[in-house]
């Protein structure tokens, strides 16, 4: 596949100009100013359009579990996907909320069967979204949790930032600290544990 005449936008590589991408499999086998075109090789014509990496939204409402007539795992990958998105944070505030290991075993075996784009999901950083009590956060993390949020409500405790902190870094924690969401903490509260949280 030939993508030709887009204006290329790709911070890693320092480039933001028009430039001709030929693709082959699920690689991109060549980047140029003007590409040759191979026979029987697809072209895209891209004038006048962005041509981007794949985009990453750190914040989105799925509403599975719980809430189907809203949106699901499924439709809201498709949107996603429409859009440029190839990987979204979805967040726990579902029915049940997304604080506990059958939830979330739930949400990722939807994930496996129907997402269109890579799905992240975030566990609430406290049971229920409650701000009282921490959830199972290691437990989570081995699970598949990709980050915590208590999605618009926001924690003041700093008990919560002391106690994440001095957990041992396992592998899953490690990872879960590394893709936090920055979107823990309503703009009305103080900094949030989850936003605090750090590798050492």
């Amino acid at each position: 596949m030939l993508i030709r005449g887009g204006r290329l936008v790709d911070p890693a590589s320092r480039i933001a100009s028009v430039r001709d991408l030929l693709i082959s499999g699920e690689s991109v086998k060549s980047v140029s100013k003007s590409a040759r075109r191979t026979p029987g090789c697809q072209v895209i014509d891209a004038s006048g359009c962005l041509v981007i990496p794949g985009l990453i939204d750190l914040h989105v409402h799925l509403r599975e579990p719980g809430m189907p007539e809203a949106e699901n795992v499924a439709s809201g990958s498709r949107a996603a996907a429409a859009g440029g998105f190839t990987t979204v944070v979805c967040q726990p505030n579902t029915k049940p909320v997304l604080d506990n290991l059958e939830t979330l075993d739930s949400l990722i075996s939807s994930i496996a069967k129907t997402a269109k784009v890579r799905v992240l999901p975030a566990v609430a950083l406290s049971k229920g979204l409650q701000g009282k009590q921490l959830s199972n956060i290691e437990d989570l993390a081995g699970r598949g949790a990709r980050a915590l949020s208590d999605d618009g409500i926001g924690t003041s405790r700093p008990r919560f930032a002391s106690t994440i902190k001095a957990m041992p870094m396992t592998a899953p924690t490690s990872e879960l600290s590394r893709t936090m969401a920055g979107n823990a903490c309503h703009p009305n509260h103080a900094p949030s544990a989850a936003s605090s949280l750090k590798s050492p």
